[in-house]
């Protein structure tokens, strides 16, 4: 048997997509096709990810590791 780490992220990725409420219905062949583009990204402890407010432009599947997210008051978001 033939044990893949690449293999093993892929299958975390997918189960994510298949958990989660908004793109649990999505088609097989549409979810192997997110899959297939995401790639493994580390981050050090208080790096900011994303920012509340920003344009969407990528997936985030978070693995093994917990996030913390804090929003800003309002008065210091400027």
């Amino acid at each position: 048997m033939y044990y893949c780490g690449v293999c093993r992220s892929k299958q975390l990725i997918k189960d994510a997509i298949n958990e989660n409420d908004f793109l649990k219905n999505l088609e097989a062949a549409q979810v192997r096709e997110i899959v297939d583009c995401m790639y493994p990204k580390n981050y050090n402890k208080n790096d900011m990810i994303v920012k509340e407010g920003d344009i969407g432009q990528a997936l985030y599947v978070i693995a093994g590791k917990s996030v913390r997210g804090f929003r800003m008051c309002s008065k210091l978001a400027g």
